[in-house]
């Protein structure tokens, strides 16, 4: 027993360092993800707005008495409002989620966010900061 719990020791101590640094790993690695979020985000509104578009032209475009072609672009016009309000909102949320776990932010005060909250605060911290 003795001799498990000093190896179990000497195995935590191995992989303590990747332990205590594993926040970092992960925050760069959440930070990745956001980035990657945002860019396919841009991409997708781009897509939705596009095809909303052109169906707006189909539907203003089509002849009156075509109707099951109107309808056809009434109904995807409505898609495309429906997937533009779903992708700002996954967009949303996973915002949300990355201010509530504090991804990509600073972590302490700076002396450009303190002077924002304290006007001249350098007149009293002189360099502290």
């Amino acid at each position: 027993m003795k001799k498990l719990s000093v190896n179990l020791v000497i195995i935590f101590s191995a992989f303590l360092p990747s332990l205590v640094f594993a926040g970092t790993y992960l925050n760069n690695l959440l930070i990745g993800i956001k980035s990657l979020i945002n860019q396919l985000v841009f991409v997708l509104v781009a897509a939705a707005v596009c095809w909303f578009i052109w169906n707006v032209a189909q539907y203003s475009f089509t002849s009156s008495d075509n109707k099951d072609k109107k309808n056809i672009a009434k109904e995807q016009m409505i898609k495309g409002v429906i997937a533009i309000a779903v992708i700002v909102s996954f967009w949303g949320i996973i915002n949300i989620i990355s201010i509530i776990f504090n991804v990509g932010q600073t972590n302490g005060p700076t002396k450009n966010n303190l002077e924002n909250i304290i006007p001249n605060i350098s007149l009293v911290c002189h360099n502290w900061i």
